[in-house]
């Protein structure tokens, strides 16, 4: 073993140090040196590096095991809790889909509020109109209106949208325009 007490032995096994030559007994050696002896300015970076590298205590003692549990432990029931409200949140989305999945299926479109006597009161209120020309009206429910066909004599079609507003008594007519 190299006598470490002779700078230039400490020298040389320091330039084999940051060589990347040396082996943990070695690298103990220098430690234990700068742990035991006053170091010089020049040697002092070389000793700090030293005592970063190869801390004091012992890395696989006990007292390092139960910490490193300890930390992995508590990382776990953090993992476990986030998976949880992960899980948690997961089922309330697809619980959210769910429920407006099955309203859109129960929800059933509204039916046509335009009965048939509506449509004759309104057929006869196109009729009032003295539109000489026409042969025939048909009419067709769409929702709470009705499509009102009109074939004048000529055999053209015009098409009107009709509407009732019970609440005012009136029927509307709105041409439809075709090409």
């Amino acid at each position: 073993m190299i006598k470490l007490e002779e700078k230039n032995a400490r020298m040389a096994m320091i330039r084999k140090y940051l060589a990347a030559e040396t082996i943990l007994a070695e690298e103990a050696a220098l430690v234990q040196y700068y742990q035991t002896h006053h170091i010089d300015e020049e040697e002092k970076a070389i000793a700090q590096l030293l005592a970063v590298t190869h801390p004091s205590r012992n890395l696989l003692s006990d007292d390092s095991a139960r910490e490193f549990d300890r930390i992995v432990r508590g990382k776990d029931r953090i993992c476990r809790s986030r998976r949880i409200v992960f899980r948690a949140g997961f089922f309330a989305v697809g619980a959210v889909a769910a429920g407006l999945a099955i309203l859109a299926f129960l929800h059933k479109p509204e039916p046509s509020t335009i009965d048939t006597v509506q449509i004759l009161n309104g057929l006869k209120a196109m009729m009032e109109l003295e539109i000489n020309d026409i042969e025939s009206i048909t009419a067709r429910p769409d929702g709470n209106a009705a499509i009102l066909t009109v074939t004048l004599e000529d055999g053209s079609e015009k098409y009107y949208r009709m509407t009732i507003d019970e609440d005012k008594g009136t029927t509307s007519f709105a041409s439809l325009i075709t090409d």
